[in-house]
């Protein structure tokens, strides 16, 4: 758990050090069972519209469940979802 841990605050000070805001922050760095509020979908028009028609808008509530070699497994409107690291990358999460 700790190591865990140590890669997400890694994870995090790379980003808030690249000029992200530290509240918010992509879905691949969220924390595992908290839950999230979706603020914006990145990404092209066809990856946005696919995460879009998956459940993935601006205002949902997320939870992210678990993450197994890039894949992670979210909680959108009572439905698990599995996405790969890149489509994590283009949600923006903030902490609620």
């Amino acid at each position: 758990m700790l190591y865990k841990t140590v890669i997400w605050y890694y994870n995090w000070l790379v980003y808030a050090n690249n000029g992200g805001d530290t509240d918010k922050m992509p879905l691949n760095l969220a924390e595992f069972e908290k839950i999230y509020r979706i603020v914006k979908v990145c990404g092209t028009d066809k990856h946005k519209h696919y995460l879009e028609s998956l459940g993935f808008v601006a205002g949902s509530q997320v939870q992210l469940l678990s993450k197994l070699h890039d894949y992670f497994i979210v909680l959108v409107k009572d439905t698990k979802i599995g996405i790969d690291r890149k489509m994590a990358q283009n949600i923006i999460l903030l902490a609620e």
